[in-house]
């Protein structure tokens, strides 16, 4: 009887024991919780977030710690201020023996994470159109580069620099874009871009900043004159030139139109070559006809009938071509 009975007991305190330490774990070592403290809390916790977003309870920061990064939280950002908690932080853990441990290292990271509240803060602030902001840049990059998925103000702060980012590229692409020919899924996509960026919160105050609205305004303009021109084109294409060119050269009204336009410009040029071309060639024509009609100097008349011969029928393939 005894021999049945200690199986169960021991299954039964093994099931008890199981319930106890899922319902009720031990205080050491880490555990998971459900979401994150807030780290401006007197009880707060380190925790280190991991890839599904949750957060992993690793070790209780000191008050005197968690003081001062309490008091990093209400200041305006200062990089200076920054490395004086970190430099007492990493005095506190060396006086203790405990330099380069685990504790350190989540101290750091709680530091870390209120400096970046003061980054996103700056940017929100900031009211020098991002002219003057090197350094916080440099700082942005630097805590992104060590948080790039566990922190969304630090993504929040960064984005600023994005978008200025994508506002100085557009005069590049815009006139990219306008040294070829129109393409209306090419247009398409810039123009949306622009709009997207006129439409986004960071352009809503960095548009009363001279150098960047100008630079978006331009853009816009010129990309919007840019499927006009496609029109004008296929009009020009459509004329007859010789009729409309007597001259034997493309105005100067109509070169002015694509002046801006690098693929335009080379076509309408490649029409005023052949045009000038042509024009010489007629002219050489009917000046080889009258000298042979006034039958002088009948030595070189021979020679005057080939040259007409010749330009004649390169006349006619030229005509065959058009």
């Amino acid at each position: 009887m005894k021999q049945k009975i200690l199986p169960i007991l021991i299954l039964a305190l093994a099931t008890i024991a199981i319930f106890v330490y899922i319902f009720f774990p031990p205080p050491w070592g880490l555990k998971e919780i459900e979401g994150c403290m807030d780290p401006t809390s007197k009880n707060y916790i380190e925790e280190a977030t991991i890839d599904d977003g949750s957060c992993i309870a690793v070790s209780k920061i000191p008050d005197d710690i968690i003081m001062k990064l309490d008091s990093l939280v209400d200041r305006d950002w200062d990089e200076k201020y920054y490395n004086r908690i970190e430099n007492y932080i990493y005095l506190h853990y060396q006086s203790k023996g405990k330099s380069g441990s685990s504790e350190e290292d989540n101290a750091k990271h709680a530091l870390d994470l209120r400096y970046i509240q003061t980054l996103n803060k700056a940017m929100e602030d900031l009211d020098n159109c991002l002219n003057n902001s090197s350094d916080l840049k440099d700082e942005v990059e630097d805590m992104l580069g060590k948080y790039p998925t566990e922190s969304k103000e630090i993504k929040k702060a960064n984005s600023w620099f994005i978008t200025k980012s994508k506002i100085k590229g557009l005069p590049y692409k815009v006139k990219t874009l306008l040294s070829k020919r129109y393409d209306e899924n090419s247009y398409n996509n810039l123009n949306n871009k622009i709009k997207r960026l006129k439409q986004s919160n960071h352009y809503n105050k960095m548009k009363r900043c001279p150098s960047l609205s100008k630079k978006i305004n331009t853009a816009s303009k010129e990309l919007n004159k840019f499927e006009q021109i496609e029109v004008e084109y296929k009009y020009f294409e459509s004329l007859d030139k010789e009729e409309s060119f007597p001259n034997g050269f493309v105005p100067h009204d109509w070169k002015k139109i694509f002046k801006d336009y690098r693929w335009y410009q080379n076509e309408i040029e490649k029409v005023n070559q052949e045009l000038k071309y042509k024009y010489n060639l007629i002219q050489t024509i009917e000046s080889l006809k009258e000298e042979i009609l006034s039958g002088q100097d009948d030595e070189t008349l021979q020679a005057k009938e080939d040259e007409l011969e010749k330009k004649l029928k390169e006349l006619q393939e030229l005509k065959k071509i058009e």
